[in-house]
């Protein structure tokens, strides 16, 4: 009996040791590539066209593809490059100042990049070279940049600091207080501001699509649901463009769906307003496990209204997830996007182990 009992145990611990050392082994779930249209699908709208009418795949937390405690922070399995070319127009991009330059983050956990085997702070320098790169490679497109202040600094000083920025290359950026058509923001960054101008002198011309807290609110909780509406306030206090947001982050998968997602899917825009429909949830605690119903749920969804226009905004959204949406503006042609070959590219054995973690959520849940 004892015998028996011994091996049992030694069996559990063997199980154990196994559990423990898997997330090590489990590699990235293997992305969709990019088909032709994902980096240049906007080459067929009509310059005249509202950006607002566009539909419009993004991401949410979209610099989170290499980020620490990544089970529980990472919201993306491409990068921004990668993303970019799948067919993504519009990025989520959390910042802090940290020695005098601005990283990316969720909330307090840092992003970073490897480079000489070791982790380094991810930098707007480098996400927004990237962008750079990919609209000289495709001056069809645009690119909506949603900016948030996750650091301690004031919004003054982080907006002085963003806008040398901006002023190293103005060609690149539309940073008007109005939503523009398609030919305007064609090879450019559309600066969408969600942190206030207090306290520093700013234009309706120089400061971006108006987002800050004081109107896009927080829409946590357990018990919010629905969608809002505002007007992006001008500099005089007159109203500027609607817009209309869900962004209800606090609930479980089915409660976002039924009564977050799917009332904004069926309402679709109204007159001019841009609308932003976040499918990004807490859900099951993991970003991942959240991400993978819910996405299914909208690639088996049909609706109409939404060819009316909108920003549908994903946790790790690949190709065909990105396709799926974009193909909803009648003027883009229907291609399917092939498999390609997950990346080999070493990390530290920290990063990799919570890395391996998610990747093993992601295969359980998809």
């Amino acid at each position: 009996m004892k015998k028996r009992t011994v091996v049992s145990l030694s069996a559990a611990g063997a199980a154990g040791a196994v559990a423990a050392v898997l997330p090590l082994f489990v590699n990235p779930p293997k992305p969709f590539a990019p088909a032709a249209d994902g980096s240049c699908w906007m080459a067929s709208l009509p310059d005249d066209m509202p950006l607002s009418q566009v539909v419009l795949p993004g991401t949410h937390d979209s610099a989170t593809e290499k980020i620490f405690f990544a089970s529980i922070a990472r919201c993306q399995h491409l990068t921004i490059p990668q993303q970019l070319e799948a067919g993504c127009r519009f990025l989520d991009l959390r910042l802090r100042m940290r020695n005098s330059q601005l990283i990316a983050v969720h909330g307090v956990t840092p992003c970073y990049q490897v480079s000489g085997g070791r982790a380094v702070a991810y930098t707007f320098d480098q996400i927004v070279d990237s962008i750079y790169a990919f609209l000289r490679r495709n001056p069809s497109e645009t690119v909506l940049v949603s900016i948030k202040n996750e650091g301690k600094e004031d919004d003054a000083a982080f907006f002085r600091y963003l806008r040398q920025y901006i002023e190293r290359c103005p060609h690149r950026w539309y940073t008007e207080n109005r939503v523009p058509a398609v030919g305007e923001a064609r090879g450019k960054m559309v600066l969408l501001r969600r942190f206030s101008l207090q306290g520093v002198s700013a234009d309706d011309g120089s400061s971006g699509l108006n987002l800050q807290p004081a109107l896009w609110g927080n829409m946590g909780g357990r018990k919010t649901t629905g969608y809002k509406k505002f007007h992006m306030t001008l500099q005089n206090g007159e109203h500027g463009s609607g817009v209309c947001l869900q962004d209800c982050y606090s609930l479980g998968v089915r409660k976002k769906w039924f009564f977050g997602i799917k009332p904004l899917l069926d309402r679709g825009r109204y007159h001019n307003e841009l609308l932003l429909n976040f499918f990004s949830c807490t859900g099951r605690l993991f970003p991942v496990a959240a991400a993978l119903p819910l996405n299914r749920l909208y690639q088996t969804y049909e609706s109409q209204a939404v060819k009316n226009g909108g920003i549908l905004i994903f946790d790790f959204l690949n190709a065909r997830l990105a396709a799926r949406v974009y193909r909803e503006n009648p003027a883009v042609p229907r291609k399917v996007p092939d498999a390609a070959e997950p990346s080999n590219e070493k990390v530290p054995l920290l990063a990799r182990y919570l890395s391996g973690y998610c990747n093993l959520l992601y295969r359980i849940f998809d």
